[in-house]
């Protein structure tokens, strides 16, 4: 199984500290935008990935449709501004299983699945989408940063010293 794909902007824990320390009259909740909206393609095209390895109509009722699954939330616990994209493996474990592949159950008289030996393979849908967006993601991340500084400190304004 592979490793969750991570995505870090450098010095951003150094600004965060800077703007607590008083340097600055940039609110930390506006960074939050600017990371929500970087991440918003990367979901898109990891949907239209999953819509076209999976068959909808194959899938177990009740269960969870992976685009109700997959979230970008904000991770309030972070001492940085964070958010995540992230599919509820609770809710809707098939995007992992389809992800990553999975043992093969079949059916018994007695309702409770057989294994029968058997594994599918993985057909990625996720990753792709992570791989494939993670550096448009990056830029239009220090785009925004450089956009709410320029806003809130005057950078690259005329008559600025910076």
């Amino acid at each position: 199984m592979s490793k969750h794909g991570r995505l870090t902007v450098n010095g951003l824990n150094e600004l965060v500290a800077a703007l607590d320390r008083g340097q600055g009259a940039l609110d930390r909740r506006k960074v939050l935008p600017i990371l929500l909206e970087a991440l918003q393609p990367m979901k898109d095209r990891a949907l239209a990935n999953w819509n076209s390895v999976v068959q909808s109509h194959l899938l177990k009722a009740g269960w969870t449709p992976v685009a109700m699954a997959l979230r970008i939330f904000d991770v309030q616990k972070a001492k940085v501004p964070m958010v995540a994209l992230r599919i509820s493996h609770k809710s809707a474990p098939q995007g992992l299983w389809m992800e990553f592949g999975h043992r093969i159950v079949g059916h018994s008289k007695k309702g409770i699945g057989k294994d029968t030996g058997k594994n599918t393979p993985g057909r990625p849908w996720f990753r792709p989408a992570f791989e494939e967006h993670k550096s448009r993601a990056m830029s239009s991340i220090a785009k925004g940063l450089q956009a709410l500084l320029a806003e809130a400190f005057g950078f690259g304004q005329p008559g600025s010293d910076l």
